[in-house]
């Protein structure tokens, strides 16, 4: 059975222990959230008040062995437990200075609810930083019977088991069209085509891997999860997670059918990063800083093309994600201080060409599609 870590330690009680974890398939992001910047370690806790959903759950068992890694009990922070996440994340919501412990997709639910609210701790972060032997943040295993272990020929049914779990994930993550093609009814596989297709499309299939061992918040998530990692060999550890949920916002606006991909990250790991990779830009700099508009006759892949290439030859560009009229995309683009705004609609699509707009001379140019980057490069403030 696949199982929640702890409910496997409940198990291994209740039978006597009989059961044995035989694989972990879950590793968990959990987030102490607050408006409180001045936490920035599980000691800053200390006389705190903490929410989070019941106890004997992972997050309870998780923050107490972090409380006594950092040479603290119980005693020293006073825990509410609430049934639900959506109970503490209306507290975070209601009370200003109130402490929550949640998982993703909650966490940004309730940042969205209290703009002043941050993650203040990423307990990974917290559980890498203790330096374990190497262990893990573990929120999900796979268990069977210790007795099938101790028979031959049960053993041998439990060895067949992993062996072909594992040759089957191999090849769902290898062979992602294939895979699907097993289950042609299935809503998950045609979604992952549809994914895998836009992903090749957009040339970013080549940074991307079906994993079918990432599994993540199954109350929350109704489609694709996903994990990002750094791969330099200094910084590999994952950057960020999320997924697909479409109910989530139902649970807090009644009467509301919104959909959502979401992910969470913490501050920390986003740090490590930009200066692993030298990325950590400039402020004093100033230069061009391209917005580039969206009209719905151009497939989206064709602008995420043309960010890439201005990415590319160092021109600060964005992409405006949203479906607005233009004349929003123009004040965005005014009150996010870009320099030029570019248009590409479908006439200048078929034209090869894109239109260039000095948003402080207001004049406006022509330019073939091949030659852009050279033209912003050269372009006057």
């Amino acid at each position: 059975a696949l199982v929640p870590a702890n409910m496997a330690s409940i198990l291994y009680q209740k039978t006597q222990q009989n059961i044995n974890v035989i694989d972990i398939n879950t590793l968990g992001v959990l987030y102490v959230v607050a408006a409180d910047e001045t936490i920035d370690s599980v000691d800053d806790l200390a006389g705190k008040t903490v929410y989070m959903t019941g106890k004997g759950t992972s997050p309870d068992y998780v923050f107490n062995y972090l409380l006594t890694a950092n040479g603290m009990t119980a005693d020293d922070v006073t825990i509410e437990y609430k049934s639900e996440a959506t109970e503490v994340a209306a507290i975070l919501k209601q009370t200003p200075d109130a402490i929550g412990l949640l998982p993703q997709p909650f966490v940004t639910v309730a940042m969205a609810q209290n703009e002043n609210l941050k993650m203040v701790l990423d307990l990974t972060a917290e559980w890498d930083k203790l330096d374990a032997e190497g262990s893990g943040l573990v929120t999900g295993v796979t268990v069977c019977r210790s007795d099938l272990l101790e028979d031959e020929t049960t053993k041998a049914a439990v060895d067949l088991f992993m062996a072909e779990h594992k040759e089957s994930a191999e090849f769902a993550n290898t062979n992602v069209e294939e895979a699907a093609a097993l289950c042609p009814e299935s809503q998950g596989s045609r979604e992952l085509l549809e994914l895998f297709g836009a992903l090749k499309k957009a040339d970013l299939d080549r940074y991307c891997v079906f994993d079918f061992g990432i599994i993540r918040g199954l109350d929350y998530y109704t489609g694709t999860v996903f994990e990002v990692f750094d791969e330099a060999p200094e910084n590999n550890r994952a950057m960020f997670g999320g997924g697909r949920y479409d109910n989530l916002v139902g649970l807090f606006v009644k009467n509301t059918n919104i959909t959502g991909v979401g992910f969470g990250f913490g501050d920390v790991t986003l740090e490590n990063f930009l200066v692993t990779h030298k990325l950590v830009p400039d402020l004093t700099k100033t230069g061009v800083k391209v917005l580039i508009t969206r009209f719905t006759d151009v497939p989206y892949e064709r602008y995420l093309e043309l960010v890439q290439s201005l990415r590319e030859a160092g021109i600060v560009s964005s992409l405006y994600l949203g479906t607005k009229k233009f004349g929003k995309q123009i004040d965005y683009a005014v009150k996010g201080h870009f320099s030029h705004i570019l248009i590409m609609g479908g006439s200048e699509l078929e034209a090869g060409s894109v239109k260039v707009k000095n948003l402080e001379t207001r004049e406006e140019s022509t330019v073939p599609l091949n030659e852009i980057a050279a033209f912003l490069n050269g372009a006057e403030l």
